[in-house]
């Protein structure tokens, strides 16, 4: 008998089960080294996050908390006795606390989940090395507590987000540091409430669930399970889906709507978080998709941060108190994160972040990164100038303006319409929401009546199809056309190096209700005055000016270029956190306020329209000697909006075809077709930038200087901006 076969046989079989022993050792290897990572991300932290935790000291930590960014970014607090000693003193000896109302049925702020933050708390005390709870016998027994406590309870909440999704991520991230001192049976009851978590859904809801479901496979030793979980994060890593990163580096999560400051900043914080937990291993993400999560932050998050502060129009439905300084730490811990692990070449987009928004003295001396950017996919743009940043959100019949949510954004009815800001500080504006007049938002304009908000609802969003933007350099336009409940509007920002040109025109309505255009509205700081042609008067409290021409608020200039009735008034108000976001407490509170607003009064007999220029930081005396007759307003009307500023630049929303356009230098613009089109004199040669606003044509054409020009667009290139020299027919992209 030929014994050769079998002992090969033999041999493979030993081989293939050596090599399937050493694959399994190398995995468990795996396994040990990102759990090892975990812990490490939920205790220590890079150079740039420790810079970070000293900042976020000096900021005052929020007490009622439901948006998971500012859980994140609490977590990166530095652990302090105090704060344990304040969570023990009301811990029960059924191992769950007295101020916790275990059977709160709220949709948002859902108190059991403090339970959860509280033994991820205490588990960290009892982890690290550097607080004297270091494996300390009596804090891991109240743990153990604890834990049975909530097996028991097993509180369920009546909104699916904190059961599948907010639950389980704290508890998971709990389990990861209390592991080693977990019973069987205890692991068993933990890993049955991971399993609440299964990958589906679209956007950062997927990966949520998906970071859940890895935790889970990190406490089973599930190798295959983990690599799944990573291709689906990192699958999610694209800017060519519905929802997520789109084209513009901008975000949508809930069909098409813009969600920078909600949605969007949990995706890159985790999916930062991820790259950190997964760099070094077999499972490090691709090259590319570091690449995308670094563009994301440097083209897109970039342009939304103004000393370190998120801008108010970012944030969609939550406004929650300090939200815009927790969430502009939470894109500053993102960063520090991704800095672990990029390429070396990007890094210097992530040190200039930290010296523009984390670096009080660089802050002071204002940034260097300028410009005009329009976010053509979400109906959003930013203005940056080295003192001062300008925002403004916009909606259309593609883009969502918000959205109400569990009870988060409770009066943001109109605050997709136009809300149109100006930084200096960034905290302009900072917990001003809810003193707010909701129908009175700087930029947008509105019915005048006392009637409660109108419902958010399905098919109650601006239908308006001429909403865009065109850049031109450092300079750029943005249009909106307003149709919604029966209110129509043309409305143009222009937004120069020195000041930003408000246009308003074709303002009308099927209704005699009033309506006004929010101007400003915010905190009143003993600087508020109007000039009578000869000198500064203070508006004082509860007087309304009327016709008076030139406003200084808050060391900014508003000159008011036509003869509209204008509102100036200062006045106290009360106001309560829980009519915006239903989740606080019924407390009232007092603030003084200042605001501007025209009034047009009823539009449904007459057209009506406005013009004003705003002026960032500008000193009383350089608001009342500013030339206004450098801006040359042509045309603000039904078909056109048209501004020669100066000699060299001509801005125009031409809102039909076929409409030409004189300049003192640049000769005729003819627009053959409708769009928006920006012209400027360049080192004496004019420069056409030109954009289709309502993303639907292929070709935008006309003629200037005499000479025939067209710009034609892809379908990825529809709403981007394209430029074209008078003397040369190749068009590029802006």
């Amino acid at each position: 008998m030929n014994r050769r076969p079998f002992i090969l046989l033999c041999i493979l079989a030993v081989m293939f089960a050596s090599c399937s022993n050493s694959r399994d050792r190398q995995q468990q290897k795996e396994i040990k080294i990102i759990k090892q990572n975990y812990v490490n991300a939920l205790l220590e932290g890079n150079g740039h996050t420790q810079r970070l935790a000293d900042l976020l000291e000096t900021h005052v930590k929020e007490t009622e908390v439901s948006d998971q960014v500012v859980v994140d970014v609490h977590s990166k607090y530095r652990l302090d006795t105090l704060q344990l000693n304040s969570c023990l003193s009301t811990f029960t000896a059924q191992g769950g606390w007295s101020d916790i109302n275990y059977n709160d049925t709220k949709r948002s702020g859902w108190e059991p989940k403090v339970h959860a933050d509280r033994l991820l708390l205490m588990a960290k005390f009892l982890r690290s090395d550097k607080t004297s709870f270091h494996n300390n016998a009596r804090l891991e027994s109240s743990i153990h507590q604890a834990l049975q406590f909530w097996f028991r309870q097993d509180p369920i909440c009546p909104n699916w987000w904190y059961n599948e999704i907010g639950v389980p991520k704290t508890m998971g991230e709990f389990l990861i540091l209390f592991e080693p001192y977990l019973t069987a049976e205890e692991k068993e009851k933990a890993i049955a409430i991971m399993k609440r978590s299964n990958i589906g859904m679209t956007g950062q809801n997927r990966v949520w669930l998906a970071g859940n479901v890895l935790i889970r496979a990190l406490l089973q030793h599930d190798h295959a399970l983990m690599k799944e979980c990573r291709d689906v994060i990192m699958a999610e890593i694209t800017n060519d889906k519905e929802e997520g990163i789109q084209a513009d580096w901008s975000f949508h999560q809930h069909g098409s709507m813009q969600q920078f400051g909600n949605y969007g900043l949990s995706y890159l914080m985790s999916m930062s978080f991820y790259a950190n937990l997964f760099n070094g291993t077999t499972l490090s993400f691709t090259g590319d998709k570091l690449k995308i999560l670094t563009e994301f932050i440097g083209q897109g998050y970039r342009w939304t941060l103004w000393n370190g502060v998120m801008d108010l129009n970012t944030l969609t439905r939550q406004f929650f108190k300090n939200a815009p300084v927790d969430k502009g730490m939470g894109v500053g811990f993102a960063a520090a994160e991704l800095s672990s692990c990029t390429t070396r070449d990007r890094r210097p987009m992530i040190d200039s972040l930290f010296t523009d928004n984390y670096d009080t003295t660089s802050r002071q001396q204002g940034t260097s990164f300028v410009g005009f950017k329009h976010f053509w996919c979400s109906d959003y743009t930013t203005h940056r100038r080295p003192q001062w940043m300008a925002s403004l959100r916009m909606s259309s019949d593609r883009v969502q303006g918000t959205e109400l949510v569990n009870e988060d954004n409770l009066k943001g009815y109109y605050s997709g319409d136009g809300a149109f800001f100006i930084y200096r500080t960034g905290t302009e504006y900072l917990n001003i929401m809810p003193f707010w007049d909701w129908r009175k938002i700087p930029g947008v304009t509105a019915w005048d009546t006392d009637a409660p908000l109108p419902e958010m609802k399905p098919g109650r969003n601006n239908r308006g199809t001429f909403t865009g933007g065109v850049a031109a350099g450092e300079t750029g336009m943005s249009v909106m056309q307003l149709d919604r409940d029966g209110l129509h509007a043309h409305k143009t920002w222009i937004m120069e190096k020195d000041f930003v040109l408000c246009l308003g025109s074709d303002i009308h309505a099927d209704t005699g209700t009033p309506v006004t255009t929010g101007i400003e509205q915010c905190f009143y700081k003993n600087d508020f005055s109007c000039f009578d042609g000869k000198r500064w008067n203070e508006v004082k409290a509860n007087d309304k000016q009327h016709g008076e021409r030139r406003y200084r608020i808050n060391e900014t200039g508003y000159i008011l270029l036509d003869n509209n009735a204008v509102s100036a008034y200062v006045e106290k108000r009360r106001g309560r956190w829980c009519d915006i976001m239903g989740m606080y407490r019924p407390d009232t509170f007092e603030a003084c306020m200042a605001g501007l607003h025209i009034n047009h009064g009823p539009v449904n007999r007459t057209a009506a329209s406005y013009a004003y220029a705003v002026l960032p930081g500008q000193s009383c005396e350089a608001v009342a000697r500013f030339d206004t007759r450098n801006i040359h307003i042509i045309r603000n009307d039904r078909e056109a909006h048209a501004v020669q500023i100066g000699d060299s630049i001509l801005y125009v929303a031409a809102f039909r075809p076929d409409l030409c356009f004189e300049t003192s230098l640049m000769g005729t613009l003819h627009c053959e077709t409708s769009g928006l089109f920006i012209l400027r004199l360049q080192n004496g040669t004019p420069v056409l930038y030109a954009a289709d606003p309502e993303q639907q044509s292929d070709r935008l054409q006309g003629c200037f200087q005499d000479q025939p020009f067209h710009l034609d667009f892809s379908p990825a290139e529809k709403g981007t901006t394209k430029h074209i020299l008078s003397t040369s027919n190749q068009a590029q992209k802006q």
